[in-house]
């Protein structure tokens, strides 16, 4: 398992007590540790830059699942 997908799980393993005390706000993970709660994504960003090296961090909002909506992302390279 990578470590982006030890930090998903762990994410979903949590989520619902993230949600139920930071709904709304953005959870930084370092592994399976939480590094903090932020009220704007590019705060949580800000602080994972300024700690970690790129792709070592995971930043996810606190939601509940059955609120959390599939993001697709296209690229535009042929």
């Amino acid at each position: 398992m990578t470590g982006l997908q030890r930090q998903i799980e762990y994410y979903k393993e949590h989520q619902e007590e993230f949600a139920q005390n930071h709904h709304g706000e953005f959870v930084l993970l370092h592994g399976e540790k939480v590094i903090g709660f932020f009220k704007e994504a590019t705060a949580a960003y800000a602080r994972a830059k300024d700690l970690f090296e790129p792709e070592t961090f995971l930043i996810r909002s606190c939601v509940y699942a059955h609120e959390e909506r599939p993001r697709v992302f296209r690229s535009r390279v042929a």
